[in-house]
């Protein structure tokens, strides 16, 4: 007997089968089966079967299905009342024959394809891995060289892509991707112009003191610092942190209202574009506690967990109630800080790049614990410059897969075409 699912999605799947190997010769099907049982003396069922799974078959099944969304099924009538070409019994043999065939070497096809990403991964793997043990910006130049070779061949899948983006952020935070200045003026100093811009706001009113956070100890200095760098707390470095406001249903206008920043205006490379955002009406007076400023940082902490962008508008906005708004002292360069938290170290640390099971709690009080190293501002800037640089280039890589991507599938859909034609 062949069984044909008549649902959706099943049916579009192509879920058929052939009974084989019943206890007793007997089976039975949901309600949710079509069931044949061919004529054997001049049909093969695995024929059938090759039918009910061709392109052609579903496609005008598709088109044929009743019932609502979500609900549709094939109607007995397409099933049982469809054309079905057929050749001579012994034909059916061989066409099956050769299916059984062309399959097997399908498989084996599709086994040396995985061998090959498998091996492919490693390597990748294995090359980012001399760029993040370099010691210094002199072997990471030789290490990147020989990578640099081999980029076309190497770079040719979206996880490979990245793998580098995620070993660029690596080092960027490092201090391995740009050399040291010699004379840049060192993180010390950008530390102490912190203090004293803290203390001169509290004294001014314009802000609150601060608690005092833990000492650094050192197993929390997950590596060995670049000269002129230093560790702190996320928290020592920020002015304030604010979660976004809720609003009742009566403070949403259609026009003239503040735009409200949501996870969604929030894009993949730490940049907020704008999607028909909310507008809210706010007073004024309120405004300096809700508003954002160019070089806000934004972190989702429900919803689409940790997602980070800068705000960088020349608008009035306000953060959604689903944000974190966190403002930075001055002598911090924010994309810097942006970079940290979306290099391996601050995902782990947030716990963003865990396969653990549950959802991982961002939230102001766990950030401001968050050590990492800082460069002087002057080496920031350099850093974020070169990062911005890279990330251009992985993109060019992306969109050159996209293209072949796309490429191939139309040359199949114009294959299948010709076939069924």
């Amino acid at each position: 007997m062949v069984t044909l699912a008549k649902i959706t999605p099943c049916f579009e799947n192509s879920k058929a089968v052939v009974f084989s190997n019943l206890r007793n010769g007997i089976g039975a099907g949901t309600t949710e089966l079509h069931i044949a049982r061919p004529y054997n003396r001049s049909l093969n069922p695995k024929y059938i079967l090759l039918f009910l799974k061709a392109p052609q078959f579903l496609l005008i099944g598709e088109t044929k299905m009743t019932g609502t969304a979500g609900q549709k099924r094939l109607p007995k009538e397409f099933f049982a009342g469809n054309p079905l070409p057929l050749p001579p019994l012994s034909e059916q043999h061989r066409i099956v024959a050769k299916v059984d065939e062309l399959m097997a070497l399908c498989d084996q096809l599709e086994q040396q394809q995985t061998d090959s990403i498998t091996a492919h991964q490693i390597l990748v793997e294995t090359l980012l891995k001399t760029l993040t043990d370099s010691e210094n910006a002199e072997q990471l130049a030789l290490n990147w060289a020989v990578l640099s070779e081999h980029f076309d061949t190497l770079f040719t899948t979206e996880h490979s892509i990245a793998q580098l983006k995620q070993t660029i952020l690596h080092l960027a935070v490092m201090g391995k991707l740009v050399p040291q200045g010699p004379n840049d003026e060192p993180a010390s100093v950008l530390l102490e112009k912190i203090v004293e811009e803290k203390a001169r706001l509290v004294k001014e009113g314009k802000t609150k003191q601060q608690k005092i956070l833990p000492e650094i100890v050192d197993d929390e200095k997950l590596f060995e610092i670049m000269d002129g760098w230093e560790w702190s707390r996320l928290g020592d470095l920020w002015l304030d942190s604010f979660y976004g406001p809720r609003f009742g249903k009566d403070e949403y206008v259609a026009h003239g209202g503040y735009p409200t920043i949501r996870t969604t205006d929030m894009t993949s490379d730490g940049k907020i574009l704008l999607k028909d955002p909310p507008e809210i009406l706010v007073e004024e007076s309120k405004l300096s506690l809700y508003g954002l400023e160019k070089g806000d940082l934004l972190i989702t902490r429900s919803g689409s967990i940790g997602t980070m962008a800068i705000f960088n508008l020349d608008i009035a906005a306000i953060p959604s109630a689903y944000l974190i708004r966190i403002r930075l002292s001055k002598p911090m360069v924010p994309e810097y800080v942006l970079l940290m938290l979306m290099s391996p170290l601050g995902q782990s640390y947030l716990g963003l790049n865990t396969t653990s099971v549950g959802v991982p709690n961002v939230n102001a009080t766990k950030m401001s614990q968050f050590v990492f190293a800082i460069p002087p501002e002057a080496e920031q800037h350099r850093i974020v410059a070169k990062v911005d640089e890279l990330m251009a280039l992985c993109d060019q890589l992306q969109a050159q897969i996209n293209k072949a991507q796309t490429t191939q599938i139309h040359l199949a859909d114009a294959i299948v075409e010709q076939a069924i034609a």
